[in-house]
């Protein structure tokens, strides 16, 4: 009963680009709460924002940390409060096709926004590999914008490859400088969770019950992505 509530709050003033989650207190006197910055907007559009509530709240974060405060003394304190990006993140990718899975984008237009979501983790991933490892940009890149990442590079590819909404562009470059491999990690946070959804449905066959899966696997609280496939595996 504490998770049926998820508050959806306007970040008035946040220089952040992307929407976020704050998980509800230890207590549940504070509930969980999704923020949307504003940017330039007074609209927001619904067939691009539903794939961040299936991310940021249910299924995604709010299920996943709110998990974590719902077991309280059968996880550690470290668990409760603290995190691993890819596990985290990688849940909140699994939440959005998990979504898809199950028919929840109920039109064309709203499903258009996911995939709208899955090219910028894709253009991203490429962008803070390159800059940060000094790789060159692939051909059709370098041909477009030069040989070589900079932060302008990386804004012109976000913006045209990871179709980008322009009040977000900005601030998404500046987290992928400060904060190496936090963008790869969505990506292969969601690949180490489908795989070990892929290993339990091969190991257990008609005995796999995809409820039963997340349940146990939420329950571990935060992860290495690393140990992920083994600890999965004794919670199934």
């Amino acid at each position: 009963p504490p998770l049926r509530t998820v508050d959806a709050t306007l970040a008035v003033g946040s220089s952040s680009g992307s929407a976020y989650y704050t998980p509800p207190d230890e207590t549940f006197t504070r509930p969980g709460r999704t923020w949307w910055p504003l940017g330039d907007r007074d609209r927001f559009a619904v067939w691009a924002e539903q794939t961040t509530v299936f991310h940021e709240g249910v299924p995604g974060h709010h299920l996943q940390l709110g998990q974590t405060r719902v077991l309280g003394d059968r996880l550690s304190r470290h668990q409760r409060v603290g995190g691993v990006a890819g596990h985290a993140e990688g849940w909140a990718l699994y939440a959005e096709r998990l979504a898809d899975e199950l028919g929840w984008f109920d039109t064309p237009g709203r499903r258009l926004g996911m995939l709208k979501g899955s090219a910028l983790r894709a253009a991203r991933v490429v962008i803070d590999i390159g800059l940060h490892l000094g790789l060159p940009l692939p051909a059709a890149e370098a041909r477009r914008h030069g040989p070589r990442w900079t932060f302008e590079v990386a804004t012109e590819v976000l913006r045209d490859r990871g179709r980008i909404a322009p009040h977000r562009l900005h601030p998404e470059v500046v987290r992928y400088c400060g904060w190496p491999a936090q963008a790869t990690a969505y990506k292969l946070g969601e690949r180490a969770w489908l795989a070990a959804r892929d290993e339990a449905r091969t190991r257990l066959g008609a005995g796999f019950e995809l409820k039963r899966w997340h349940t146990n696997a939420l329950a571990l609280g935060p992860v290495e992505l690393d140990a992920l496939p083994t600890a999965l595996r004794a919670a199934a």
